[in-house]
């Protein structure tokens, strides 16, 4: 027996679970409870369904029969649960069960035999079974949370349109031995990435994220990018001044930095300041973090070189964004429009931004 295969298969559950998750945290609460018709089930029933399959196979999983006496699947199919925060904690308890019980498990009792209802499966079948069960009914999930958000679903795959620009990132990395799911599921720690400078075998991954950024901005009519200049690019790569977050060989995130940024900073440039610049995040790792992981970085960087502030400029007209910021310790200096000049990317000429700076203390 593969040894790799417990800890995939427990891979493969987190990744399912996530993918529900991620799509209840798309719709509100009316929505959880939403059926098409009287013979389709909403959110709400598939997950009391799959949690009382999990409490009944998971439970006790190698001595008693995977479908418990007291089990009532029946009820599983009505709406018993009356609000997200119950639901919540029926999803938690069934996947803590089977979690709980596939990480006891060992490769010597792969092959011992247990039951569902009388009928015997070697424990490797039993996981298969379920492998199958879950996803499907995830799957359902999936759907229904894509037709009640309609036009604002964010894909929690790769996007439609964009299979063509991610084969170009997955085949620039290097070959190497990777679960699946580890892309999805591993940047969530804290610790679990890097920050390094980019190189110039980096340019078709950083075309493809300026590209869905701009694609992204144009669908929902945000002000932000039309444009982007290649050429600038490969000038901050040669003079190591973009950086690159990464896990494994996925880049999740880039930005650009400068310690002189007097064009734009004017008066206010005394060489005391690291700028922060075109932060591009990866469509797959939206919602990790990677801002904190960039300022984070940036302040130690600041604290190495005796610096005093982290600046920054973005789209004046975009109030939520410049808010955003704001919620990270940004102050909002001042609006300015920007010179023609060539020393200037070209899609930062001729632009009206907010200036933000965040004072760091005790520098």
């Amino acid at each position: 027996m593969d040894p790799n295969y417990l800890p995939s298969v427990i891979k493969q559950f987190e990744y399912y679970k996530m993918l529900a998750e991620k799509t209840m945290e798309q719709v509100n609460e009316a929505d959880l409870f939403w059926q098409y018709n009287t013979e389709s089930n909403s959110m709400v029933i598939i997950i009391q369904h799959l949690s009382g399959n999990m409490l009944s196979r998971w439970t006790d999983f190698l001595t008693s029969d995977g479908e418990k006496e007291g089990r009532n699947r029946d009820k599983e199919f009505d709406h018993s649960i009356q609000n997200k925060e119950q639901l919540m904690a029926s999803w938690e308890a069934g996947w803590d069960c089977l979690f709980s019980t596939l990480k006891m498990l060992k490769d010597e009792d792969l092959s011992k035999i247990i039951y569902i209802r009388n009928q015997g499966h070697t424990v490797t079948e039993a996981i298969n079974r379920q492998l199958a069960h879950y996803p499907y009914h995830i799957g359902q999930i999936v759907f229904i949370g894509k037709m009640r958000c309609d036009e604002t679903w964010k894909s929690l795959s790769i996007p439609k349109g964009n299979s063509g620009q991610y084969n170009t990132q997955k085949f620039a990395a290097e070959k190497s031995r990777i679960h699946f799911t580890d892309e999805y599921i591993q940047p969530t720690a804290s610790n679990n990435y890097q920050i390094e400078n980019t190189t110039s075998k980096d340019l078709d991954v950083i075309h493809w994220l300026f590209e869905e950024a701009i694609q992204y901005i144009q669908k929902n009519n945000y002000v932000g990018w039309t444009s982007y200049d290649k050429d600038f690019i490969q000038w901050e790569i040669d003079h190591q001044l973009q950086y690159k977050i990464t896990q494994g060989d996925t880049i999740l995130c880039i930005f650009s930095v400068c310690y002189a940024d007097e064009l734009i900073w004017r008066e206010r440039e005394k060489g005391d300041a690291i700028y922060l610049h075109r932060i591009v995040v990866n469509p797959a790792f939206k919602g990790q973090k990677q801002l904190e992981k960039v300022i984070d970085w940036a302040q130690k960087m600041a604290q190495e070189k005796q610096l005093h502030y982290i600046r920054m400029d973005t789209w004046a007209a975009n109030k939520n964004i410049v808010e955003y910021y704001k919620k990270f310790g940004f102050n909002h200096i001042d609006d300015y429009t920007t010179s023609n000049s060539p020393d200037l990317p070209k899609q930062h000429r001729n632009l009206h931004v907010a200036l933000l700076e965040l004072e760091l203390k005790n520098q």
